[in-house]
């Protein structure tokens, strides 16, 4: 069984909830200017629809009311990588 995850979420074509894009801001979102804090927050707010699906988004875990990222081997690296994606993706 797959978890629950950002990657699931886009294939499906649904919204983020408000919780879920709260929690997914304060990973991506941490440390960076109020211009891309912003960006990141408009991003958050489409519709899963209109995103790329990118293999990193299966890290997004969804587990309830908790959001989470498993990292591979660079936790700040890959954060970094995933909040450019969500950035310049689209």
């Amino acid at each position: 069984m797959k978890q629950n995850s950002l990657g699931l979420a886009i294939e499906s074509g649904r919204s983020l909830t408000e919780s879920e894009q709260s929690q997914v801001f304060a990973i991506v979102g941490a440390g960076c200017r109020a211009k891309n804090r912003e960006r990141i927050a408009r991003r958050l707010a489409l519709p899963l629809s209109l995103w790329p699906n990118h293999s990193c988004f299966y890290r997004v875990h969804f587990d309830g009311d908790r959001v989470s990222y498993c990292a591979g081997q660079d936790y700040p690296a890959e954060v970094r990588e995933l909040r450019a994606i969500i950035l310049g993706g689209f």
